[in-house]
């Protein structure tokens, strides 16, 4: 069987609704500062980005992961294209734990977490909780040393390699309880669809899905998939953005408002479509994608804000 050279984090089923013609869509570049226009299959891809190294976590099955998510998107594009259809015909569209919600579901999940952005994400996260936890380590050694008493070894440091950082990544994804235990958290949220009829289309990016904290008080807000009041998006076309908000904190606020917002299509303003177009722009790891070379909000932002151009920018703190 052929192997797979170029395999994408962002599936091509998701980005062909950002198309005007079903094959190509318009890119900027956050790093090069250009646009221009391509396939799908030429962005939000790697070579060989999913391939295990040889050896006994990946022994001769390079291609498991990649072959895993060809499986699964085609269950993906069903479900993504069955929430649409009803929000067509109905104008709403039924929630709870169905097949079709589910996959939508397992498709936040596992998006979240397959893109270029996270993997460095995670490989920086897994090695400076090593180096913090090495250092309390050497301070209770010198401490012990000071005292007269038995000092232990010195903590070796946990490193990622180049080579076994898709083994890692393989692992926290389908090994590790993360998709397992976010699921039901996301199917508990509010449901919604945001229907943009402005002139300005809905961007998306090569990390499409979005946390947005509403409440920014550790530990009882923050970006996390469950914190009290945490919004999260992932536009599935340059018309729609699937909403999940967290159900203690939004509740009371929809019900206050007299809406109905579980399953209802809501209709975005110029304003929020802006937002929302500014989350994809600053949660992007280098591209973000359209159906129009319309990126004069991005340059914008750019001159504002150069740091989201910064690909080594801090994602995460250490503390403690």
């Amino acid at each position: 069987m052929s192997r797979i050279k170029n395999q994408h984090y962002v599936p091509q089923f998701y980005l062909k609704a950002f198309c005007p013609d079903g094959r190509s869509l318009f890119v900027f570049d956050k790093v090069t500062k250009r646009s221009f226009q391509t396939g799908v299959a030429k962005i939000a891809s790697e070579q060989r980005f999913y391939d295990l190294p040889p050896g006994p976590g990946g022994a001769g099955h390079p291609q498991v992961v990649e072959n895993a998510f060809s499986r699964l998107e085609a269950g993906y594009a069903d479900s993504v294209r069955d929430l649409l259809e009803e929000v067509d015909r109905h104008g709403r569209f039924t929630v709870g734990p169905s097949e079709r919600n589910l996959g939508v579901a397992h498709f936040v999940a596992l998006q979240y977490c397959r893109t270029r952005g996270f993997r460095d994400m995670h490989t920086s996260m897994v090695q400076g909780l090593s180096a913090a936890v090495a250092e309390k380590h050497d301070m209770i050694r010198r401490h012990l040393a000071a005292n007269d008493e038995l000092v232990g070894d010195a903590m070796p440091l946990t490193t990622v390699s180049e080579e076994n950082a898709p083994l890692e990544h393989a692992a926290f994804m389908f090994v590790g309880r993360f998709v397992e235990s976010v699921m039901p958290v996301l199917l508990d949220h509010i449901w919604s669809i945001g229907d943009n009829r402005t002139p300005l289309p809905l961007f998306t990016s090569d990390a499409p899905v979005v946390r947005y904290p509403h409440v920014n008080h550790p530990p009882y807000g923050g970006s996390g998939f469950a914190s009290t009041g945490v919004e999260i998006l992932l536009p599935l076309s340059p018309r729609y953005v699937l909403i999940l908000r967290e159900r203690n904190h939004f509740a009371p606020l929809m019900r206050e408002l007299t809406l109905d917002s579980d399953g209802a299509v809501l209709l975005l303003r110029p304003e929020g479509v802006s937002l929302y177009n500014r989350f994809q722009v600053w949660n992007s790891h280098r591209q973000i994608y359209g159906p129009q070379d319309e990126f004069d909000q991005i340059r914008e932002l750019m001159e504002k804000f150069p740091a989201m151009c910064d690909q080594a920018r801090p994602r995460f703190t250490i503390s403690g």
